[in-house]
């Protein structure tokens, strides 16, 4: 009874936030619950109500509305009444949708959207699938003969994801398939509903279906949303004079774009012509960013991964990129993008959609989705890594065949959501679709400025084995007093841990150097170059450390940080750890662990070492499991592309780029163009105080428009431009 209480009290939350938006703040104040809350103590007042932006009387009365809490406590703290306790991850997943519904019906009501449409997708993309078909229903009944299949198509869908929801596999499946019939003769568009994604999405509640398992327990993640068609592209479905009488709408590519016999041809410097038009489309551009990192797309906790690859194609569209969704079986869709050229060369630009975690959330100036602007500064999780990116390419291109009319050499866009959690199922779209793989060079997706804003663009990434073990004693935890006859799996954890490495960081498992491989003659050259350039003490200061480990410096800092493994204490959980004292003796421990790999070793090889190591050492017990298993991947030196991205920093920044073998960081580079021999080079618009994967990430604004200029002379001097 309490779980259907709570979902009728957050239906309703969600149904009054979408007939009144921008009137209620519930939504908002109970995601700042839900991404706060660790627990029955609950979570500060102030805090929530700092987070929904408003007093904390206002804030008292709106959380009291609900009817989900207890009354505020004497500390200040605000905790969910006892029945509620147990439905904590249900009631965060479920706000966080009515949050992206809710940005729906504030950012994408454009004219070329039936009202009737955009009220069915606010419904059902917060959840409320019985309270979308009653809409529907009512539209279907009155609908003209033409549309009425379609409007009955989606009822049966909204009812079909009721009764998966409510884990009633029958009534699921046969109504679905029913939808699906009904609505696959309108695809890939109608009435501004994108229907291949809707397809795709049904489709895959179908696969789950055919696999069998509890429903409930798949989670929402399971469940489709109902996308929208961007205006423009809808408005493109009446007529091409409707589309042309557009006026111009501040972040919309399609709206400010010119048919090419509009503009001047004249001769002249082709790139400047480029760059001028970038500076006068600024706004524009950085609006296209904003819209983007306000729609959240956390690859950890699945929100937003969908809604997200939906908007990317959509921009991609605007620019004039012919794009489309790739579903992968139960994983986030990969985003592909092509775009012809003048000659028939390509250059594949690799790029993701999906965010770390925001958390902790107390720790941001603003809400990690709001996009900011303070100080010549955008603020917002993802910004820097790696929306910005992504989105400067994107305007790239744009630009490119608004000045030119054309590109001057191919383009493709492999744009996965994913890469946060190790890019689980890229390997699968890699080997199902050989042939968008396929390019001359590779633009990886990410780059930045140094401390001294240096340039500094990366020709390789290393490899990670991902691991995490647990250690486990009793079936419960325990008073401490018997901690003399039961043994601790904390300690049993500690003692696995440091077989690991000795304090010479030198690691000890077993053939774990086996395949390691020095630098060659060409890289340590490479190295010594770089070591005079950098300010390896401003660096440490910069990590408040006197020194960095083992007190390396030059070219053996850059030569450890980027050919030598690691291994990596991530985390450790165990026991009591809130404040004060508790006398407890866990049951379980639990350990995360990276280790970072460098040429010639490989994922899977390391984790069976790891296995036989923790067996040989007599701790066989310990469990262990791999997270996520990359290999290392590298371009040598002397590659075109490396030449060609150098030459552009050089005329875009006024500055020799710093060009390092590899970064010292993870990527699916091995995955992706490592088998095709695909020269790729890592360049992008950050800095070294972006604060990716931490709190109030950020990129410049100056930095961004000029990784705009930077991609489109990439482009030009890659087809053999001057």
């Amino acid at each position: 009874m309490s779980y259907a209480r709570l979902k009728h009290i957050l239906a309703g939350v969600a149904l009054e936030a979408i007939e009144h938006p921008g009137r209620s703040r519930a939504p908002q104040i109970l995601l700042a619950f839900a991404r706060r809350n660790r627990g029955p103590r609950g979570v500060p007042l102030a805090a929530l109500a700092r987070a929904a932006g408003l007093t904390s009387d206002d804030a008292e009365r709106t959380l009291a509305a609900t009817a989900l809490f207890r009354p505020v406590m004497p500390d200040g703290r605000v905790a969910l009444a006892a029945p509620f306790q147990p439905f904590q991850r249900y009631l965060r997943r479920q706000v966080a949708r009515v949050m992206v519904a809710l940005r729906l019906v504030s950012v994408s009501h454009g004219p070329a959207i039936p009202d009737e449409i955009w009220r069915a997708a606010a419904l059902f993309n917060a959840g409320l699938f019985f309270e979308c078909h009653e809409h529907l229903e009512d539209v279907w009944r009155v609908a003209s003969p033409p549309e009425r299949a379609f409007y009955h198509g989606l009822v049966q869908a909204a009812a079909g994801c009721y009764h998966f929801e409510k884990g009633n596999a029958h009534g699921a499946r046969t109504l679905i398939e029913k939808a699906i019939a009904k609505l696959a003769p309108y695809a890939p568009a109608h009435r501004a509903v994108n229907l291949g994604i809707f397809i795709a999405g049904l489709r895959r509640v179908l696969a789950r279906l055919a696999r069998g398992g509890e429903l409930r327990a798949a989670g929402r993640r399971a469940l489709p949303v109902l996308p929208l068609v961007d205006a423009p592209s809808a408005a493109a479905q009446h007529s091409v004079h409707h589309r042309q009488e557009q006026v111009a709408v501040k972040g919309n590519l399609s709206s400010v774009r010119e048919s090419p016999s509009s503009r001047p041809q004249t001769p002249g410097a082709t790139m400047d012509r480029v760059f001028q038009y970038i500076d006068a489309h600024r706004d524009a551009y950085i609006e296209l960013l904003r819209r983007l990192c306000r729609q959240p797309s956390i690859a950890a906790q699945g929100i937003g991964l969908e809604e997200t690859a939906s908007l990317v194609v959509g921009l991609m569209g605007e620019a004039g990129i012919r794009a489309r969704l790739v579903p992968v079986p139960d994983g986030a869709p990969v985003v592909y993008g092509e775009a012809r050229g003048k000659i028939p060369r390509t250059l594949m630009f690799y790029n993701h959609y999906d965010v770390q975690p925001p958390e902790p959330l107390e720790a941001w100036a603003d809400d990690p989705f709001a996009a900011p602007i303070r100080d010549g500064k955008i603020y917002a999780r993802g910004v820097a890594d790696n929306k910005g990116n992504l989105v400067a390419r994107i305007c790239a291109v744009d630009a490119m065949l608004q000045v030119l009319g054309e590109l001057p050499a191919g383009v493709r866009f492999i744009v996965e959501g994913e890469e946060e959690i190790g890019s689980v199922h890229l390997q699968h779209f890699v080997g199902e679709h050989p042939d968008l793989v396929t390019a001359d060079a590779c633009i990886w997706e990410a780059g930045y400025r140094d401390l001294q804003e240096n340039i500094v663009l990366a020709l390789g990434v290393k490899g990670i084995c991902y691991v995490e073990l647990e250690a486990r004693g009793a079936n419960r935890d325990l008073h401490s007093s018997v901690a003399t006859i039961v043994p601790n799996p904390a300690w049993r954890l500690i003692w696995a841990l440091a077989t690991f490495k000795d304090r010479n960081e030198r690691i000890l498992i077993d053939g774990f150097y086996d395949d390691v491989v020095e630098p060659t003659d060409e890289e340590m050259a490479q190295l010594r170059r770089l070591a005079p350039l950098r300010d390896d003490a401003a660096q440490h200061r910069d990590y408040g450390l006197d020194r960095f480990l083992l007190g390396v410096s030059g070219v053996e800092l850059l030569k450890r940080n980027l050919f030598q493994p690691t291994c990596t204490i991530c985390g450790i959980a165990s026991g009591y750890g809130g404040p004060g004292s508790k006398t407890v003796l866990p049951h379980k421990a639990v350990a995360k662990v990276d280790f970072r790999l460098v040429a010639n070793q490989r994922a899977d090889d390391i984790f069976q070492k790891i296995q036989a190591h923790l067996a040989q050492q007599g701790f066989a017990d310990i469990s262990s499991r791999a997270l996520g298993n990359e290999d290392p991947a590298k371009t040598p030196l002397s590659a075109e592309i490396v030449r060609i991205v150098s030459e552009s920093v050089r005329r875009v920044y006024h500055r020799e780029p710093q060009i390092y073998p590899s970064m010292a960081g993870t990527g699916p580079m091995a995955v992706l163009n490592a088998g095709r021999r695909i020269p790729t080079v890592g360049s992008g618009v950050g800095y070294a105080h972006s604060n990716g994967h931490a709190p109030n990430e950020n990129i410049r604004i100056r930095d961004y428009i000029e990784g705009i200029k930077h991609i489109a002379m990439v482009l030009h001097l890659f087809a053999g431009g001057r």
